[in-house]
């Protein structure tokens, strides 16, 4: 199928027409999701950029990426509909 999806890198939006499945390791019969294909330069430029924000994010305490991640928990939580609409 194709459509267009996106892509979040470093702060971007990356958009490609091009999928692939995320299939089920335990079932390969089934399709978990699908995810972005992205071109060779887009993925280096991902790569570079988890590579350039680890650091930081390596500094911060557990408890504090913690509180990070409760709260994009609970943002996605509060707008699961509109996420599951996008979905």
């Amino acid at each position: 199928m194709r459509y267009n999806v996106q892509a979040h890198i470093n702060g971007e939006w990356i958009s490609t027409n091009e999928t692939t499945n995320n299939i089920n390791p335990a079932n390969t019969e089934e399709i978990l999701g699908s995810s972005p294909m992205l071109s060779k330069a887009d993925t280096l430029k991902a790569i570079d950029a988890a590579e350039k924000a680890y650091p930081a994010w390596r500094a911060t305490p557990a408890p504090k990426r913690a509180d990070i991640l409760y709260k994009v928990l609970k943002l996605m939580d509060e707008r699961r509909e509109e996420l599951a609409q996008a979905l």
